[in-house]
């Protein structure tokens, strides 16, 4: 009986502290690393909006995949739009923005990309739509600051879900 009981404790023993049981470990570890605070100043937040945005749009831009952008806005809160020239509400931020890429194509000045603040907790990234030498549309990405902070880095953005 002695035996018995000895024999099913190592067995027991052994079973508990099989390694295979640490598959999650590195996933564990990947989420300890995330919820860690890290400082984020607003020059970074700026530069990664930048970075992200224009990831984004590059990739959107090419086709408007209705998954993808619902995936991009649960992860990162990031509203993907595509406005038509005419189709934005008067006095509005964005209504600011189409009038200045406007006012820059009547100018023949170059369009590019842009990033403003609304408020404190949104970015919002817009993209003229030139066609023609015409601005046809706007591509506009809304960014909530804070999921932004949270996905917050310095390396190579990738969109992984």
């Amino acid at each position: 009986m002695y035996r018995y009981l000895l024999f099913l404790l190592i067995a027991l023993a052994v079973v508990a502290c099989h390694p295979e049981d640490n598959r999650n470990s590195a996933k564990f570890r990947e989420e300890m690393e995330s919820r860690k605070l890290q400082r984020v100043t607003e020059g970074q937040l700026i530069a990664f909006a930048m970075r992200i945005g224009k990831k984004l749009l590059d990739t959107t831009t090419k086709s408007l995949n209705p998954e993808f952008l619902r995936k991009v806005d649960s992860a990162y809160g990031i509203t993907i739009i595509d406005y038509k020239a005419g189709q934005i509400e008067a006095k509005s931020k964005l209504a600011e923005i189409e009038e200045a890429y406007i006012y820059n194509q009547s100018n023949n000045i170059v369009s590019e990309d842009n990033l403003q603040k609304q408020g404190d907790t949104l970015l919002i990234y817009t993209r003229p739509v030139v066609v023609n030498s015409t601005l046809s549309g706007i591509y506009a990405a809304f960014m909530e600051k804070k999921k932004l902070v949270k996905k917050y880095t310095d390396k190579t953005i990738r969109f992984e879900f």
